[in-house]
């Protein structure tokens, strides 16, 4: 007899909300169930002291995710790994957004195991000082007509250090696939650094896959601009950081989750 797998969080099939869901992460390793042809917002919350925590999704067919993770607290070190397996005509959005400078590991790997599957991963993320992060994004397509996007947008201060890798993956058996990751990074010093790796491992030419990676400073005329018109340095130098942040800002409609942003980062 085979025991059935049981879940720390289990959304009943065609629960459909609009209003987000807040869940607390007790322990170390935590698995979610969402079930068939649900549509709901989750924000994950550390309720654990541990520094290292793992979290796993089953997304079953025709349910709609809406996936955040925001960092609201400073934490040192800490590698948070979130997974998911996407159903047929399922779809993810997830949200990994650090504005706080804290430091440590975050990875989210999606796979897209049902035909017609689709994910997005939006990454918005700010160091300071000599911190140091490192971020994975991972998709891989297992079922032809699925589709994937990538998108994060960093700014980066003093000393800061990011080691940022996207990655796309597309087996030969899987056709009719699409992928897309960009990456945009602003270096508010000449001491911050990037590394930013985008890779595409795509085993077929029936599919139609993109990457880019930016690296920008702000830009002097603006800067001058804002400056002639009565706009302090500082405050010129924050009215460019949000709205080099806004494009990815904007794809957030929740209202509650709009306000737990920081207002730098919330136009």
């Amino acid at each position: 007899m085979t025991r059935k797998k049981t879940f720390d969080l289990e959304i009943a099939d065609n629960t459909k909300s609009e209003e987000p869901l807040f869940f607390g992460i007790d322990k170390e390793n935590y698995s979610i169930r969402v079930g068939r042809n649900c549509a709901v917002i989750l924000i994950e919350s550390l309720k654990t002291e541990k520094n290292a925590v793992v979290v796993n999704l089953v997304i079953e067919e025709n349910a709609v995710v809406e996936y955040f993770s925001i960092r609201n607290e400073k934490k040192t070190d800490l590698c948070l790994k979130r997974s998911a397996v996407v159903g047929r005509n399922a779809s993810i959005i997830w949200y990994d957004i650090n504005l706080n400078d804290s430091t440590g590991i975050s990875e989210i790997f999606t796979e897209l195991s049902g035909e017609n599957a689709h994910s997005a991963t939006f990454g918005l993320f700010t160091a300071d000082q000599e911190k140091k992060m490192t971020i994975k994004h991972t998709t891989e397509h297992r079922a032809p007509r699925t589709v994937s996007e990538m998108r994060s947008r960093l700014i980066l201060h003093d000393r800061a250090f990011v080691d940022y890798h996207g990655k796309i993956l597309i087996p030969h058996r899987y056709t009719d696939c699409r992928g897309s990751e960009s990456t945009d990074v602003l270096l508010l010093s000449a001491d911050a650094r990037i590394n930013a790796l985008p890779e595409l491992d795509v085993g077929n030419s029936q599919v139609n896959c993109s990457h880019a990676v930016t690296i920008s400073r702000p830009d002097k005329e603006k800067i001058f601009y804002l400056n002639s018109r009565g706009v302090g340095p500082e405050a010129a130098e924050e009215i460019l950081t949000v709205a080099f942040l806004a494009p990815i800002v904007d794809t957030v409609k929740n209202g509650t989750i709009r306000r737990m942003l920081k207002p730098s980062a919330n136009p």
